[in-house]
C-alpha cells in the first residue's frame, strides 16, 4: 500500500489515524479513490456510432500500431462511473449529445489465446436513469494497467 500521510495509530481499524491506502480506504471498506492524492489512469476509449468495433478491428489496429479515428485518451480514476464516462463522451462527441443516446459499454481485452475479445459491462441512457449508471470501472473489473480498452457504441 501507498500511504498518503503520516499520523499516529490510535484507532483499531488497521490504518493509522488520517491515513488512507490511496483508494480513500481508512478501514471503512469503501472503494472510492482519493482524487486529490491519487493520479488518474490513462484509458483508451474507442467510440463508434451505432455499433461496437469487432475483435478483428482491434487485432488490425494492434498489428498496424495505429490509432483509430474515434479513439480518445482520457485520464480518469477507477471509481469513475459509466454515467460519468458517458457525460465526458457527450462533451466531445456530437452523436453522444443526442437526448435519446444510449451508451453501450464493453471492455476489450486480450484473452488466454492471445485474441481480442469484448465483454459487455453495461448501458447508460441519456434520457433516463438505469441500473448500470453507477457501475464503476473498478466494479466492471477494468484493468487500467493498459491491458484493457473501453469500447463504447453510441446508439441513437
Amino acid at each position: 500500500h501507498q500511504w498518503s500521510m503520516e499520523a499516529e495509530d490510535t484507532a483499531d481499524d488497521g490504518f493509522p489515524d488520517g491515513w488512507t491506502d490511496g483508494w480513500g480506504n481508512s478501514g471503512s471498506g469503501s472503494r472510492t479513490v482519493d482524487r486529490e492524492r491519487t493520479a488518474p489512469h490513462l484509458i483508451r476509449i474507442f467510440v463508434q456510432q451505432g455499433k461496437h468495433l469487432r475483435p478483428i478491428d482491434y487485432e488490425r489496429l494492434h498489428a498496424r500500431r495505429a490509432h483509430a479515428q474515434d479513439e480518445l485518451h482520457v485520464h480518469t480514476w477507477l471509481d469513475t462511473s459509466l454515467s460519468e464516462v458517458a457525460k465526458m463522451l457527450s462533451e466531445v462527441n456530437v452523436t453522444a449529445r443526442a437526448p435519446n443516446a444510449r451508451f453501450s459499454f464493453s471492455i476489450v481485452h486480450v484473452d488466454s489465446r492471445n485474441k481480442y475479445s469484448l465483454r459487455h459491462i453495461g448501458d447508460v441512457h441519456a434520457d433516463r436513469s438505469g441500473p448500470d449508471d453507477d457501475m464503476t470501472l473498478l466494479e466492471a473489473e477494468f484493468d487500467a494497467s493498459g491491458a484493457d480498452l473501453l469500447d463504447v457504441a453510441v446508439i441513437t
